[in-house]
């Protein structure tokens, strides 16, 4: 009888111990709202630019996300954890949670949207630029799906910018103009004066100072309206990179070097390193030794980049073997159902 009652007792305590475990499982979940706050806290420390910290804090969100089965968290947390790789030049990994993204997406156009525009930009890098093209194309297609108009919009013009900077890259300037323009005609601020930005640089390239000068002063004058210190702080580096090109082309090299040094590590253009430039403005004033600085320093970060992001390759083999494989699938499914 004892042997018995000592059976049970431990039954009874295994079993206290199973319910509390599961009680503490249970306060551990979180609902969706409490998961899209916890994201919205990893987006800003990224925005920050503390992308390691962002990096730990999606995958916690892609772990609460998947205890629940909680899709669009889900995706979007991966979303984030690609983001974080693609800027800590390891866009191997970035590739394998974006194709994790797409399987919970669930044909959500603004969720497919994002994961084209980071797709497009890891082709930009391999110098995939009519792959990259397509794929800020498909954007623009999911974006035009979204109900809410101001993410469509500022999807739309993000993706308008990047095909004008592929043409830029490939120095078509009317065709990068034309993509340029449709942003600047937008309702979002950021994008019409980062547009606008782009555009005086091409202007610059071209010889066209009159324009530049008129593009530059608009986003001068306008900054102050973004709301946003993040947005407005991005603009005003891009518009001090182009200012630092407008100066050397009016030969006022000392004002030149003054615009870029103000922030060295963020002023520069579409088209060039604050690097060259200031190689350029100090080669101008004959002042050979730092020019020759920061032209090497250029040689010398861009090779880093370069060795940085190795699997960059390997990275763009996934996007079209991943693409190749999800064809199939669809090609065979069609063969089913005919059949």
């Amino acid at each position: 009888m004892k042997k018995k009652t000592k059976h049970i007792a431990l039954f009874v305590i295994l079993l206290s111990l199973l319910v509390s475990c599961g009680k503490k499982n249970n306060s551990d979940t979180l609902s969706p709202t409490q998961i899209d706050r916890m994201q919205n806290e990893a987006r800003n420390l990224f925005s920050d630019r503390k992308v390691n910290e962002a990096l730990e804090g999606y995958k916690n969100v892609a772990q609460k996300a998947q205890q629940i089965n909680y899709d669009q968290g889900l995706s979007n947390a991966y979303i984030g954890v690609a983001n974080c790789y693609y800027e800590l030049s390891n866009s191997n990994e970035g590739i394998k949670y974006l194709i994790l993204a797409e399987k919970h997406a669930q044909n959500n156009p603004e969720i497919l949207a994002r994961i084209n525009m980071i797709k497009g930009f890891i082709l930009v890098n391999a110098h995939s630029y009519d792959e990259a093209e397509k794929k800020f194309k498909l954007v623009i297609e999911y974006a035009n799906q979204i109900k809410d108009q101001k993410t469509a919009i500022m999807l739309i013009d993000r993706a308008y910018i990047n095909i004008g900077n592929i043409y830029l890259e490939l120095k078509k300037y009317d065709l990068a103009l034309t993509n340029y323009y449709k942003s600047y005609t937008s309702s979002d601020i950021v994008n019409r004066l980062a547009s606008g930005i782009n555009m005086a640089e091409i202007f610059l390239l071209t010889n066209k100072m009159d324009s530049a000068r008129k593009y530059i002063e608009i986003a001068q004058n306008n900054t102050y309206l973004i709301p946003e210190k993040k947005f407005r702080s991005a603009v005003n580096e891009g518009l001090r990179g182009v200012k630092g090109l407008y100066y050397i082309k009016k030969e006022d090299y000392r004002k030149a070097v003054n615009e870029l040094k103000n922030n060295p590590s963020a002023s520069k253009t579409t088209f060039y390193t604050t690097e060259e430039l200031l190689g350029m403005a100090y080669a101008k004033q004959h002042k050979t030794d730092s020019a020759l600085f920061y032209l090497e320093k250029n040689i010398h970060n861009k090779l880093n980049s370069r060795l940085s992001d190795q699997n960059i390759y390997s990275a763009t083999y996934l996007i079209y073997n991943d693409e190749k494989l999800a064809l199939q699938k669809n090609t065979n499914k069609k063969e089913k159902f005919i059949s």
